[in-house]
């Protein structure tokens, strides 16, 4: 009688460990695809600031240009923190989708 009730507790306790560990798989994915998503995110909105801060650099217009690269660097400092967060995240965001060229040349700058 005591065997099998051993068996049975054994038997429950890996269930738990083994559904503990596909829910915690689970999170992961779902978080990896969170990142992942405002990782694109992030590289469609420094695609725009590059743009826009290209135009009014060809336009001269200095006072918008200040005012653009104000918002472009804050918009940047949201990204580093991200980045820092989730270091293995973001390597493997940037090993699929690649990095923004905009970022890699003023990441170099600071």
């Amino acid at each position: 009688m005591s065997e099998i009730l051993w068996t049975l507790i054994l038997a429950a306790v890996l269930m738990a460990g083994c559904c503990y560990l596909t829910f915690k798989a689970i999170d992961w994915l779902v978080s990896l695809a969170v990142f992942c998503h405002s990782f694109c995110r992030s590289q469609l909105v420094f695609d725009d600031y590059e743009a826009e801060i290209f135009r009014l650099e060809a336009e001269g217009n200095t006072g918008e240009l200040h005012r653009e690269q104000a918002a472009f660097e804050a918009e940047q400092e949201k990204y580093y923190r991200q980045v820092k967060q989730c270091p293995v995240k973001y390597a493997f965001c940037r090993l699929l989708f690649h990095e923004s060229r905009f970022i890699r040349k003023y990441r170099q700058m600071a």
